[in-house]
């Protein structure tokens, strides 16, 4: 943060304003030996695989606007993973922690690395369930009644083994800036060269915040006369190849259906969910009314 001044043209406090209008979220870089990889949904996590990682991991909005307010190390448990080449050790949670008789997560098995940034929570253990708290406690108390000598936690279990996400700290001298993203609030949203549209050159369309509309914006400046049934095709396609993908370049999109999109966007706390009507009836026609204000202007 406090080099931004030396490599771009920004100032400090322009950084800490895109922080605080949730244009911009701080990366950190960290090295740790038990995250997973996995989201939140519904109430549930879900984790596809541990590892360990020693790069660099984008921050939630959320947790980007604390250290701005408040300069101070944070508490964080989900993250998205940059550069997953400086992975180790991937593998079932098991590889990692023998035997897990109880599981606080829903683990998917069998899922390869990833070659593209994902999301992944920062830390799992294997601790104690619930139930082993209840019942300890339920114990302790029993001998209370009974006036015997007890010692701390002398009902529970010994061996630990229920599987759940936990956080990690991480300090000011961690945190880092992406120059690709500070150079893409430059340029607002990406203009594909050669396009044939009225606006194909131009580099001052307006500032769009929103991943699922960015990823619109790339496609019809490709190609203004596509429906919105032809674009969710695209953007389905692009999100299930294998290589690298060409409209969503951020990898924001988690997964497509043929009527659901699920996406994290810089929320990567919350998985948001959007159905293929509201994207047709309203992402989409918001997208188109916006390249026409601009072709105007």
């Amino acid at each position: 943060m406090d080099e931004i001044e030396q490599k771009t043209s920004w100032t400090k406090g322009d950084i800490l304003e895109c922080i605080e209008q949730g244009k911009l979220s701080l990366c950190a870089s960290i090295s740790e030996s038990q995250m997973a990889a996995g989201k939140s949904s519904k109430g549930r996590d879900t984790i596809h695989a541990v590892f360990s990682y020693d790069g660099v991991v984008r921050l939630s909005e959320d947790i980007s606007r604390r250290f701005s307010r408040f300069d101070k190390s944070q508490s964080v448990k989900n993250v998205q993973v940059l550069q997953p080449d400086r992975i180790t050790r991937w593998g079932e949670p098991e590889d990692h922690f023998g035997a897990i008789p109880n599981s606080q997560l829903a683990i998917i098995r069998k899922t390869p690395v990833y070659d593209s940034p994902f999301f992944a929570f920062t830390k799992v253990t294997l601790g104690y369930s619930a139930l082993d708290m209840i019942k300890g406690f339920a114990a302790q108390m029993e001998s209370l009644k009974n006036k015997k000598s007890i010692e701390p936690n002398a009902f529970l279990d010994h061996n630990p083994k229920s599987l759940d996400t936990g956080y990690i700290t991480i300090g000011l001298s961690q945190l880092r800036i992406d120059l690709q993203e500070i150079e893409n609030l430059t340029k607002n949203v990406e203009v594909i060269p050669n396009s044939e549209t009225k606006i194909g050159k131009r580099t001052d369309i307006g500032i769009i915040t929103n991943p699922i509309e960015q990823i619109i914006v790339r496609i019809l400046l490709e190609n203004r006369e596509l429906k919105a049934d032809k674009i969710w095709v695209l953007m389905r396609k692009d999100v299930n190849s294998e290589g690298a993908r060409r409209y969503d370049i951020d990898s924001v999109i988690d997964s497509m259906t043929s009527d659901r999109l699920y996406w994290f966007g810089k929320g990567i706390n919350t998985e948001n969910e959007l159905s293929y009507d509201t994207f047709r009836k309203n992402t989409v026609y918001k997208v188109k009314k916006h390249l026409r204000k601009v072709e105007k202007t």
